[in-house]
């Protein structure tokens, strides 16, 4: 094991996640959501030596307990937002269920190339998880916390993985994994250098 360390962290429980109306970038933590944030801090043996954020709201606030426990470590935001893909209409105020039948169709067709204004395609999605690793790859060693997305974190995981085939196929094959594999919020899932390889996907802290 090398001296890098990277813990990956999905944000805690956002009203959207438990069926509220919400819109895009502006869902905040539920109470529990909040308490996922401050055990998450907990977690941390040992100061982290850079703190990446999402740009969206729930991963900010996610992030604040361990920025106010470790005031001195270096933060930045980065492009580790969630995966954004449905048309303009997702952006207004929605709930997971007016947006499943839309969710089922967008992955039904399968069309990595699909992107609607201001929006992704698939490929975008593997861009940015390939993009997250290069950085994460350039930083010195170091304990370094990325605050993030469940889509997006199985993604990079999925790239890890070698398994990012660019096609239809790969998609409908994401879409499988995806489905199968869940982080729940406020996992931490560490990968370990040289690598990337995953260590260990840790749910300890949420315990009790």
């Amino acid at each position: 094991m090398g001296d890098k360390m990277v813990r990956l962290i999905r944000h805690g429980e956002s009203e959207g996640n438990i069926g509220l109306p919400s819109s895009g970038g502006t869902t905040p933590l539920t109470a529990r959501g909040h308490e996922q944030a401050r055990r998450v801090a907990g977690a941390f043996d040992v100061a982290p030596s850079l703190i990446v954020v999402s740009p969206l709201r729930r991963a900010q606030q996610t992030a604040q307990p361990t920025i106010e426990r470790f005031p001195g470590v270096r933060r930045e935001q980065w492009a580790v937002q969630e995966f954004r893909f449905l048309p303009g209409f997702a952006d207004d105020v929605v709930t997971t269920e007016s947006l499943a039948p839309h969710l089922a169709a967008y992955w039904e067709r399968a069309d990595p190339f699909e992107r609607h204004p201001g929006k992704e395609s698939f490929f975008d999605l593997l861009d940015r998880a390939e993009a997250l690793l290069d950085d994460l790859a350039a930083q010195p060693d170091g304990l370094i916390a990325v605050f993030s997305h469940g889509t997006f974190l199985r993604a990079v995981l999925y790239v890890v993985l070698g398994k990012h085939e660019r096609s239809s196929a790969g998609m409908s094959a994401f879409h499988a994994y995806h489905e199968a594999n869940p982080i729940d919020n406020g996992v931490i899932v560490e990968l370990g250098y040289p690598g990337p390889n995953i260590v260990r996907v840790d749910n300890s802290h949420l315990d009790g």
